[in-house]
Order: structure tokens, then C-alpha cells, then sequence
């Protein structure tokens, strides 16, 4: 059976701070890894239910049920809100360098939930700047997946570095066709007493509908 995805609203200024007091009160690291987390959710190759996604955005202290729901559903919400960003072209990126660096170890960590992202070689490479911006990957070791180029490893990477809005929107482009064939419908009306499309693993009408 598919399932119509619900319409969600992107955040408010007020709930974007919610969400960051939530995250923080966690042990997360922050919203900008969250969102890196998004982002790759949005650009790979299949759909990552939110049930699967969740441990990776919160941290150790898990919050209490009620916060726990009020958490997921603003979560669902900024990821959906990524997602149609980048479906649209221009992705979010944060606009400083310490939450644009959270933002591309979260985006790592995204990309390590499916083999498919390693096995395509041109993806592989649009990633490893983005590794090596996150501190994963140490420059000097990346130097025979580079290009051929009389300016180096480092020279590549600061050109990749300011290439990345374009890099994430071809990784996303790249991976479009098998996401298609994951993807629920959002055209058929989810019925109440059925799983939520969220990933909640609630009844629909005991969460998003709700």
C-alpha cells in the first residue's frame, strides 16, 4: 500500500529554538549536524524512515515521552523541510564556518547508512571534501582520489569546498531515480488507523493527524 506524506509547515523561529533547547538538552551536538544528517537523508539512494534517523540526531540523554514526541515531530518537519529545498535546487547550508563544519560531519554520518554511497565513484568523490571539512578525512590521504591538477590536494579541496551548494545538488540528482522507486505516493489519502507516514510507528491519527 502507499502512503501520502502529510503536509507539514516549515519551523518557526520559536521552534527552531525548541528544537535546539531539545537537542541540546540531549547530548546531541546540534541542529546544523541534524540538518547535515537531512541533507544526506534527502540526496540518497533510498528512503531513511525517521525511526532509523532519530538515534543519529539525539543524543545520549533521551527526553521523556512527551518531549520525545514533541521532538520527532518538529524533527520530521526541518527534515521535510530540507528535502523540498533540495528538490527545488539551491540546498540550506549554514552561512558560518563552526555550523557549516557540524553540518558536513552530520552529512558524513548520513552518507554511512548505505553502501550505495561509497560504491558510486562519482559520488565518492563529491564527498571527500565534505569529509575532509568535517574532520574525518585527513587532507594528505585523499591525494590519489584528486583529480589530475598542478595545484594539489588542497588547492581542490578549498575549489570543492566553494562548489559544495552545486555538489550537493548533483549528489542529489545523482541518487534521483532510486529514491523514485522508495518513495510513498503523495497522492492517496492515509487512513487513521494505519502506520503514519512520519515513522513514528504510531496510528496516523494518534500523530500527525492527530
Amino acid at each position: 500500500m502507499t502512503l501520502t506524506l502529510p503536509a507539514l509547515e516549515p519551523l518557526t523561529e520559536t521552534e527552531v529554538s525548541e528544537l535546539n533547547q531539545h537537542l541540546s538538552d540531549s547530548g546531541s551536538a546540534s541542529l546544523d549536524y541534524a540538518r547535515g544528517i537531512f541533507t544526506a537523508v534527502a540526496c540518497g539512494p533510498a528512503l531513511v524512515e525517521p525511526t532509523t534517523w532519530l538515534p543519529w540526531v539525539l543524543g545520549p540523554e533521551v527526553p521523556n515521552k512527551a518531549s520525545l514526541r514533541e521532538v520527532l515531530e518538529l524533527l520530521v518537519r526541518d527534515a521535510q523541510s530540507i528535502a523540498e529545498c533540495l528538490d527545488l535546487g539551491p540546498p540550506w547550508l549554514p552561512d558560518s564556518p563552526d555550523p557549516l563544519t557540524q553540518f558536513c560531519k552530520g552529512f558524513t554520518r548520513g552518507t554511512q547508512s548505505n553502501p550505495a554511497w561509497q560504491q558510486a565513484s562519482e559520488v565518492f568523490t563529491k564527498i571527500l571534501p565534505i569529509a575532509v571539512r568535517a574532520g574525518y578525512i585527513d587532507l594528505s590521504s585523499i591525494e590519489r582520489f584528486v583529480p589530475e591538477s598542478e595545484q594539489g590536494a588542497q588547492a581542490w579541496i578549498a575549489a570543492e569546498h566553494e562548489q559544495l551548494p552545486v555538489r550537493l545538488v548533483e549528489i542529489h540528482q545523482h541518487f534521483a531515480k532510486s529514491r523514485a522507486e522508495r518513495k510513498p505516493a503523495r497522492n492517496e489519502k492515509v487512513g487513521r488507523n494505519e502506520p503514519c507516514p512520519c515513522g513514528s510507528g504510531k496510528k496516523h491519527k494518534k500523530c500527525c493527524a492527530h
